[in-house]
């Protein structure tokens, strides 16, 4: 199936990764030492926990593609179970 048909898979994708950003908006971050690099940080997120600054990024990625990876293996809506084709699907999962 073309995912790019499903209104509903489209608002679900969106509605989920712009989630995922905003629990991981950094709201305070401190100071701790450096390293060849420059400053590092401790980060407080908008959902509570604490990360090193670096490490924010790839924890977006990695729960963005969790998500990629619930969607593709069937997209339950109304009691109904879509299944859509993978290659469609990563490309409407990038542009959203």
């Amino acid at each position: 199936m073309d995912p790019n048909t499903n209104s509903n898979l489209k608002k679900y994708i969106k509605k989920h990764k712009k989630l995922i950003k905003k629990l991981y908006t950094i709201v305070d971050h401190e100071a701790d030492g450096c390293d060849e690099f420059g400053i590092t940080y401790w980060v407080e997120c908008k959902n509570g926990e604490t990360y090193r600054d670096w490490e924010v990024n790839s924890i977006i990625k990695k729960e963005i593609d969790k998500l990629y990876n619930e969607v593709s293996n069937g997209f339950k809506y109304n009691d109904t179970t879509y299944y859509f084709n993978t290659q469609q699907l990563e490309i409407l999962f990038n542009s959203l």
